[in-house]
């Protein structure tokens, strides 16, 4: 019996030996996997690609009964702009030269030289969903490699980025937002790059796409010189000859272009224009914006249950397919015994005579110098009286808007289409996950960095588009036109995760 029991036990001890043994192996080979997968599979990369573009692909023709372009408002000038140049051989629209920087005409021409407009802008809008499929996969990819990331977080932003089309939406009505943020991506992942090979052709790739981002969306010139400052920080210990190469690698490409463009634009209108022309708007328009903005109201008039969609008149609503928001909502706290709804509904109807063009120049100019002064009046008692919320509470408020906004409120759905619906559903979990936990992810790393002096410059390539983007438009423009955090969405999402993978670690 004594020699059965033991003859068991032998067994056993083997076979839990080798049970640990080939664990141990299983380990070893899906760490080697997981590092084969993270940086080096191209396989993986090209299955992730072609998921992310399908599904971009299916989401637009779903969502707009299988057309792959609908030209809407800002496209028009765009469009506009680079037709007249093809067909005419003149860069002008409505008048304007310099109204809109050459971004998408890049790409606009050659296609166009072959093809008719309708299937040039097919094909424009297909290539803006392959270049964004491909840079969601390279930035996620360099990002990683550079910050030391796993093939979890590496999965996580890429299925984010590639789930959600609150970035290549703008790409449909020929916006600039998607095909400048996939430029972003590209140019912030070599730079990414360079620094981890120390080879100068990413610095100089780098300075390209940037480049073509700022034709894109002209104030993102900040970012570039935010990225050359890093240069100059990084290098600032190597021999001299070293920063200035890079850094003549990165910015030379973007000096050469705009420089073109700049004489280009004095030529024509004798003036020095190195971005684009500030729109020409009305006094009253202005006067509008700044009376919103005193109280933390949100000027954007297509943005929906927004005072600016209130104060606009009924053609707006109808050509729009828009709702007027109520009156209540306007914040009781402006008010008084001098300033009651009557007086802003009065205001309102100044506001709607200085924009109609059927009454006589004189009278609708008559009625602009008059909005204008009444919401001077305005301004003037409501910072007198109300300081703290004019000066800080009204920017805190216009924050809260730009980050709590309505998620998907550019995607339109019909009601008996179960698919948009729960398209629309994954779309607005990963948008308000990816914007609030974001924000307040980012805002949580950049605090305890800085008490715990552990903010490195890298930290700040990081942190320095949302942040610019946010103190742009809600806090210094006091503007929350929502697609203009279009640009910040992927480094949002990095900061989304990165609050998950440290909730996880806490837990465990």
């Amino acid at each position: 019996m004594l020699v059965k029991i033991a003859f068991i036990f032998r067994v056993a001890r083997k076979s839990t030996g080798r049970a640990v043994s080939n664990t141990k192996i299983n380990l070893m080979k899906l760490k080697a996997v997981s590092k084969k997968l993270n940086y080096h599979s191209t396989k993986v990369y090209l299955v992730l690609f072609v998921l992310i573009f399908i599904f971009q692909l299916v989401k637009v023709l779903i969502f707009n009964d299988f057309n792959l372009y609908q030209i809407k408002a800002d496209g028009k000038a765009y469009i506009g702009l680079s037709e007249n140049l093809f067909s005419k051989g003149v860069y002008e629209f409505n008048g304007s030269y310099t109204s809109r920087m050459p971004g998408i005409t890049i790409l606009y021409l050659p296609i166009r030289y072959f093809f008719l407009q309708h299937i040039t802008l097919q094909f424009l809008s297909v290539f803006m969903l392959l270049f964004y499929s491909f840079s969601v996969i390279y930035f996620s990819k360099q990002l990683c490699a550079f910050f030391n990331k796993g093939i979890v977080f590496f999965i996580l932003l890429v299925s984010i980025l590639g789930l959600t089309d609150y970035i290549t939406y703008w790409g449909f009505p020929f916006y600039t937002e998607s095909l400048a943020c996939s430029c972003l991506l590209i140019g912030f992942a070599f730079l990414l790059k360079a620094e981890k090979k120390r080879k100068n052709v990413y610095y100089f790739l780098s300075g390209a796409f940037i480049c073509w981002l700022i034709f894109l969306r002209p104030f993102m010139i900040v970012i570039w010189i935010l990225m050359a400052l890093y240069i100059v920080y990084k290098f600032r210990n190597e021999i001299r000859s070293r920063l200035m190469l890079s850094l003549f690698l990165f910015t030379s490409m973007f000096i050469i272009v705009d420089s073109i463009w700049i004489i280009r634009n004095y030529s024509i209108e004798n003036k020095f224009t190195p971005l684009q022309a500030y729109p020409d708007f009305s006094n009253h328009l202005l006067s509008y914006r700044e009376f919103l903005k005193s109280f933390g109201g949100d000027a954007v008039e297509w943005n929906p249950n927004s005072e600016g969609l209130w104060f606009q008149n009924q053609k707006h609503l109808k050509d729009g397919g828009f709702e007027r928001p109520s009156d209540d909502i306007f914040p009781e706290r402006i008010f008084n015994k001098s300033f009651t709804l009557d007086s802003l509904k009065n205001l309102r109807q100044i506001y709607w005579d200085a924009n109609n063009d059927s009454l006589i120049l004189n009278e609708r100019q008559f009625k602009s110098d008059l909005f204008i002064e009444k919401v001077k009046d305005f301004i003037d008692n409501y910072k007198k009286e109300s300081p703290f919320d004019f000066y800080i509470g009204s920017r805190l408020t216009l924050l809260r808007k730009f980050i709590f906004q309505p998620f998907t409120y550019y995607l339109n759905m019909r009601n008996d289409s179960p698919v948009q619906f729960l398209i629309k559903g994954l779309i607005y979990i990963i948008n308000a996950f990816v914007i609030i936990i974001g924000f307040f992810s980012l805002i949580l790393f950049t605090t305890n960095s800085l008490i715990k002096r552990k903010f490195k410059a890298k930290d700040g390539l990081l942190i320095m588009v949302p942040l610019f983007l946010i103190a742009l438009f809600p806090v210094y423009y006091g503007f929350v036109e929502y697609r203009f955090l279009v640009l910040g969405f992927p480094f949002l999402a990095y900061f989304s995760i990165l609050l998950l993978r440290e909730l996880s670690r806490q837990k465990n």
